[in-house]
């Protein structure tokens, strides 16, 4: 892609395509939130050009504090230990830090990769021993894949990784609980004992969480 047009008074044209908005995009996104667009607009003597560029920018801003509230994608890594896992049940672990006030988070992909140190495997003690996520302190919002699924992940012996899109026929769960305002969620053992196994404490659980950050409104 060809460097970005620095727009002047000499080239920003009202009359062209609004001061060439396509290749100006690129530019005046960096101008969101920092100190150089008013350095900028000093430099434009017309009136036209600038409030063309003015209104352009508080444009962009609107965007970026559009994609800060929601309506994108956002990920979260967390790498549980051996010790974290075999103790889920009883003590959950934040995956997604909670949002602001009259916002909530929504889960929309997990995967999941167990690192194998190759000395021994995880053991899923009880046959209804399920990872999910919760609402921190609250309630769950969806079993992550099958109880199968799990399984041959969580007790390989070899690493392995399981992906999960929440609403599409891959095993899911599809995702129906009320979303909560400003809470984080967690990664929980719903079953009715810890995993065991793996003496060495060496394996870990990476998991990232694909989510959304959506407004309250639209649930009340």
């Amino acid at each position: 892609m060809p460097a970005p047009i620095v727009p002047t008074q000499n080239n920003l044209d009202p009359l062209i395509g609004g001061f060439r908005i396509v290749e100006q995009l690129q530019y005046l996104a960096g101008l969101v939130g920092s100190d150089a667009a008013p350095a900028l607009l000093s430099t434009i003597n017309n009136y036209d050009q600038r409030r063309l560029l003015l209104e352009a920018i508080t444009q962009l801003r609107d965007i970026n504090v559009k994609f800060e509230e929601g309506n994108l994608v956002r990920f979260e890594d967390t790498i549980l230990t051996a010790v974290q896992v075999k103790a889920l049940a009883a003590a959950n672990i934040e995956v997604v830090p909670a949002p602001p006030a009259g916002f909530a988070n929504v889960p929309v992909s997990v995967h999941m990769f167990l690192f194998h140190a190759g000395t021994n495997d995880f053991i899923q003690t009880n046959a209804t021993d399920h990872l999910a996520l919760l609402y921190n302190g609250g309630s769950e919002i969806t079993e992550i894949g099958s109880a199968a699924q799990l399984t041959t992940l969580l007790e390989a012996s070899a690493s392995a990784a399981l992906r999960v899109q929440f609403g599409v026929p891959e095993g899911a769960t599809p995702v129906g609980s009320v979303p909560v305002a400003a809470t984080a969620i967690d990664l929980d053992n719903n079953g009715a004992a810890e995993y065991t196994g793996n003496a060495a404490d060496d394996n870990t659980l990476s998991i990232r969480v694909g989510y959304a950050t959506v407004p309250m409104a639209a649930f009340s």
